[in-house]
Parts: C-alpha cells; sequence; structure tokens
C-alpha cells in the first residue's frame, strides 16, 4: 500500500497520509494501531525499545492480539464515537455488542474480529429472528450498526481479511433480508380446523401444538433424538439443561404434524388472526384450565414466555364457566383456590 501513496501525500509531522491519498484511511489507520502497540509494549517495559527482535516480537503479537480481540476493538470504537450519541444509543449498541458475545457463547464460537465472517453472520441473523424473536426492523437495524462497526474496525486496522466492497455487499443483503415465511395451505387448515373441531377426542389435541406456537419456543429449539420415536423428543432452550417431554400417543401425532409446520416458520404474525380463532374454539370446546396446566406442567414453568395464549387463560367468560364447574364438584374451599388461582374466598366469590 504504502509504494501506491506519492511522496508528496505524507505529511511528515504527524507521519500520516493526507486524506485525499488512493486507500488513505487503511493505511493511516495501521500506523495508529502501531502507535498505540508500541505505547502500550513501552508502558509495560520501557527497556524493551533496547532490544530489536524481543521489541519485533512483542509488536507483532499485540497487533495480532488487537486485530484479533472483538471486545477491545468495540469498546475503542464505541469510546470513539459515542460522543454524539444520545444515552438511548449507547444502549443500542451495548445491547448489539451482548447480543453477539451471548451467540457466540452459545454456539461455542471464540468471537474474533477474523471470526466475523459470511457464516457467522448468517446463523446470528438466524438467532436474532428465530431465538430472539426480533423484528425485520430490528434487525435490519443491528446489522446497519454491526456494517458502521466494521468498516471502522477495517479502517482502523482490526479487520484485514475481508475486502470492503465484500463486507459491505454481505451485510446488506444480510440485514435488508425479509423474514418471510410460507403460507399455510388449504389442506394445512382443514387439517387443523377438522382435529380442534372434532368431538370424539375427550381434550382438543391441538391446544398443545397451538401452545408450542405462542410459549416463544422455535422449531430448531425442539431437537428430536430418535426421528421414529417423538417419545423421546428433547426439549432445547439455549442456556438450559435438557429435559425429557413425555407425550400421549394423540400427543405425538399432532407434534410429528405440526413439527414440519413448525420447520416451515409456521409461527409468527402472518397466522396469528387464524391461530388465535382456532385456539378460543378449542378453548371453549373444553376444561381450558386443566389442558393449559398439563401443557405448561410437560412445557415446564421456566420455559413459558408471555405470550397471547396466557391473555386467552384469563379471559373472564371462560374462568367463571371454569370455576363454576369447579364448584359443582364439591371440593374443599382450599383445593378450590389452589385449582382456580384465586388468591382469597373474597376473589373467588366474585364469580359465583
Amino acid at each position: 500500500m504504502n509504494r501506491d501513496v506519492p511522496a508528496e501525500s505524507w505529511d511528515k509531522k504527524s507521519g500520516r497520509i493526507s486524506g485525499l491519498a488512493y486507500e488513505a484511511s487503511i493505511v493511516n489507520g495501521y500506523l495508529d494501531m502501531a502507535e498505540q502497540s508500541i505505547r502500550a509494549i513501552c508502558t509495560r517495559n520501557p527497556s524493551v525499545l533496547e532490544h530489536r527482535k524481543t521489541f519485533r516480537r512483542l509488536l507483532h503479537e499485540e497487533i495480532t492480539k488487537r486485530q484479533a480481540g472483538f471486545h477491545e476493538a468495540f469498546l475503542t470504537f464505541l469510546e470513539q464515537k459515542s460522543r454524539g450519541y444520545t444515552l438511548s444509543t449507547v444502549r443500542k449498541w451495548k445491547s448489539l455488542l451482548g447480543l453477539i458475545e451471548k451467540f457466540a457463547a452459545a454456539s461455542g464460537v471464540t468471537l474474533t474480529l477474523p471470526g466475523i465472517h459470511a457464516s457467522f453472520l448468517a446463523s446470528f441473523r438466524s438467532y436474532l429472528v428465530h431465538v430472539c424473536d426480533q423484528s425485520d426492523r430490528t434487525v435490519t437495524a443491528y446489522f446497519s450498526m454491526l456494517s458502521s462497526f466494521l468498516k471502522w474496525a477495517r479502517k482502523s486496522g482490526y479487520l484485514t481479511e475481508i475486502p470492503a466492497p465484500e463486507l459491505h455487499r454481505l451485510l446488506s443483503s444480510l440485514g435488508n433480508e425479509r423474514n418471510d415465511q410460507p403460507q399455510l395451505s388449504e389442506d394445512d387448515l382443514e387439517k387443523l380446523r377438522e382435529m380442534v373441531e372434532n368431538n370424539g377426542a375427550p381434550e382438543p389435541e391441538p391446544v398443545l401444538l397451538l401452545t408450542l406456537c405462542y410459549t416463544g419456543l422455535r422449531a430448531e429449539e425442539i431437537r428430536l433424538l430418535n426421528r421414529d420415536s417423538l417419545s423421546d423428543a428433547v426439549l432445547h432452550v439455549p442456556g438450559r439443561k435438557e429435559r425429557n417431554i413425555y407425550l400421549s400417543k394423540n400427543e405425538e401425532y399432532i407434534v410429528r404434524l405440526f413439527l414440519s409446520l413448525l420447520a416451515n416458520g409456521f409461527y409468527g404474525r402472518p397466522h396469528q388472526a387464524k391461530l388465535n380463532e382456532m385456539l378460543r374454539t378449542a378453548a371453549r370446546k373444553a376444561g381450558l384450565h386443566r389442558i393449559v396446566s398439563r401443557i405448561r406442567y410437560k412445557l415446564g414453568e421456566p420455559q413459558v414466555r408471555e405470550s397471547p395464549l396466557w391473555e386467552l387463560v384469563t379471559i373472564e367468560v371462560t374462568r367463571r364457566s371454569f370455576l363454576k364447574r369447579l364448584k359443582q364438584k364439591n371440593l374443599s374451599l382450599d383445593k378450590v383456590l389452589e385449582m382456580s388461582g384465586c388468591t382469597t374466598p373474597a376473589a373467588l366469590a366474585k364469580y359465583f
């Protein structure tokens, strides 16, 4: 790069190239990093300049460490750029750093700047969409921020492996990609409708699967140890220990049908109205509290997140009919309180 820079473009006083010269920002970035590295080495060991070979080795190690250190580079970037940022913007940047480091830890990757390549970025985007449940708009914003950081890192000598045009093209394509989800076919909808409206079943089993759609679990969090037997299904939530789920035969059949739909994107906004309507129908046809309690027990409370399903559980009309059925069973007051979720007899009394 130095050979391509005309001699008159060098500023003798600062030891840098004028901004008009070709690749000036990158060359100056290398020089800045070299200067920072020399200062760091001399601070730790003031006499190192007397030993040329040792100094060269330490300088090479320091620059390599700085080029690989993602966390350090990110914080240096924030320190330089955050002077004009509001507090909320700084929080967004730190949130992005936390998400990247959390993703790297969950996937077992050592986070380095050279490691931010195409497959890492594509996997990180999938993580944001499916595990963190981020919207298209949020994902695009995060990738725009990531693009700014990586461009700065390249100009500052931190990131040299990826050519600038390729990096820009990669980040733009990933950041602007839409989370398009396939529409349900009429056959799929008909199967759903038949299962929900099936009077022969003592309980509407589709509630189990519709619950899966609304508890925040995603298809990639459900792994099958044995494809032929869903009784060996394992619930896998990142950051938590795996747990066996034991399903009935009816549940296995329904889960088998819906796992393929989940894997193809059968969750989220495009289908929310249809699923809500089906769930309401199923809820009216059976004791909602009993079914939901069973499902929540199987999935485990810690994994259940806030979702539209729990709004349905607390619908007043459904709650009243359920509590009236409880009263007819002549259970003790303590038992009724426990099953109803009411904390006091007074809270329970308003339903009768």
